[in-house]
């Protein structure tokens, strides 16, 4: 129990260090791992899909990331093309 504690305090001393975001990893209720990305203010930003296994998430994290470094943004709003609906 005692190296739990220890291991829960060094996680919390983590996300303390942290000046510009956090991703956890962490399993949702039927056991499946997944991430969260969290902006500095603790608010969570974006998740992942679920995935059997931790080395499948953080890859999953690791594509997201990638995709990220360059990407274009295509907006799907139907307000972009002036169409009222109703």
């Amino acid at each position: 129990m005692a190296k739990v504690k220890e291991e829960v305090k060094k996680v919390e001393e983590a996300k303390e260090e942290v000046k510009s975001g956090l991703v956890e990893i962490y399993r949702d209720s039927l056991t499946k791992f997944r991430f969260r990305v969290k902006a500095k203010n603790g608010e969570i930003v974006g998740e992942g899909q679920a995935y059997s296994g931790k080395e499948n998430c953080k890859n999953g994290f690791a594509a997201l990331r990638e995709a990220l470094k360059n990407p274009k943004i295509v907006d799907l709003t139907i307000e972009k093309y002036n169409i009222k609906v109703g």
